[in-house]
């Protein structure tokens, strides 16, 4: 008996219909299946800032460029935990690494163990290779070194001018058992003579950009710096100063044989000499300054000029240190009235 074609429609839906039912349940069965799979995972460490701790793999120790894991499970759990891990493993300090500051050897099977990523595909870590790392966890500090500069012997400044770096001081975060060798120690800036040979003498001079050098270990890890340079403010002493001499009595100076004859009396205002100024090497002009040296002011007086009753005549000054000059263009006059001993005054 023939059959219709309606009937061999139904048989061809049937047919697809069963195909596509056992492909689903073979799936079903495959992705249940328990299968092992390795893969390579990158170990990385991770802290969060709110904590106050640094982390690093332990010095003298290897840090593995991978790890390789191997899990079992089922396809779909192995294709789960893949994806999750993204190709990290992950410790965070406070988490998978203890948050104390010291050394902790981290059994990284344990780890991917404990990781909710991998407990959540449903899968099983039957073996990590390396199987440990070594982790050296510290707490922050900070120290600020003051700046010492450095320059060469024999520089000498003018008063006040003495170098002054800026910024005074220098913040070094890191590790504390870094950052605390750094503690009552100096950050040294060292001026070459050709720097301090581009300066001009007695005008005050900045150098910018000077690096400076930290009595710290090669070691620094995860230790900042800043600033990275400093500015210096310095005002070399000049070859050649000026100074105002404070006011100084002006004496009369006779010859030996016309003193007690003459009576010499200075105008009102003349009593002293003031505001001279002088120029002259800066280490003289320093003696003055400080007092050191104190020179005098002096007119002398011959039998001719006493005679003739000259009314003024320009001071001198003695007692100058060596190289120092009275600055040009200065009127040093002195008036004053001369009268012989016995006559009335200005008679």
């Amino acid at each position: 008996m023939k059959r219709t074609l309606k009937e061999r429609g139904f048989d061809a839906r049937t047919v697809v219909l069963v195909t596509i039912v056992s492909v689903l349940v073979w799936l079903l069965a495959e992705s249940r299946t328990v299968r092992s799979q390795v893969i390579e995972l990158t170990p990385s460490l991770e802290v969060g800032a709110d904590l106050g701790l640094l982390t690093r793999a332990a010095p003298g120790t290897q840090w593995p460029d991978s790890v390789r894991v191997t899990f079992s499970g089922s396809a779909a759990g192995l294709d789960q935990v893949i994806r999750s891990l993204r190709g990290r493993l992950l410790m965070r300090v406070g988490i998978e690494v203890p948050a104390s500051a010291q050394m902790h050897e981290i059994d990284l099977r344990e780890v991917l163990r404990r990781s909710e990523l991998v407990a959540s595909a449903g899968v099983t870590v039957e073996d990590v290779d390396p199987a440990r790392v070594v982790v050296e966890v510290d707490d922050v500090a900070t120290v600020m070194v003051p700046v010492k500069p450095v320059l060469p012997e024999g520089v000498q400044f003018e008063p006040n001018g003495s170098p002054r770096a800026n910024p005074a001081s220098i913040r070094v975060t890191g590790p504390r058992s870094v950052v605390s060798r750094l503690e009552g120690a100096e950050a040294e800036v060292r001026v070459l003579s050709g720097d301090i040979g581009s300066l001009q003498p007695g005008r005050a001079s900045t150098l910018t950009g000077l690096r400076f050098s930290l009595p710290i270990d090669a070691d620094r890890w995860a230790t900042r710096i800043e600033p990275g340079q400093v500015d210096l403010s310095l005002t070399l002493r000049s070859r050649t100063a000026e100074l105002t001499l404070p006011a100084m009595p002006v004496q009369v100076m006779l010859a030996p044989g016309e003193v007690g004859r003459w009576r010499i009396e200075p105008e009102p205002g003349f009593q002293d000499l003031v505001g001279v100024v002088v120029v002259g090497p800066s280490d003289q002009i320093e003696r003055l300054r400080t007092g050191e040296v104190v020179p005098t002011a002096f007119v002398s007086l011959g039998f001719d000029e006493l005679e003739r009753g000259i009314e003024s005549k320009p001071a001198q000054l003695q007692g100058l240190p060596a190289g120092v000059r009275v600055s040009p263009g200065q009127e040093l006059r002195v008036r004053f009235r001369v009268s012989r001993v016995g006559e009335p005054v200005g008679g």
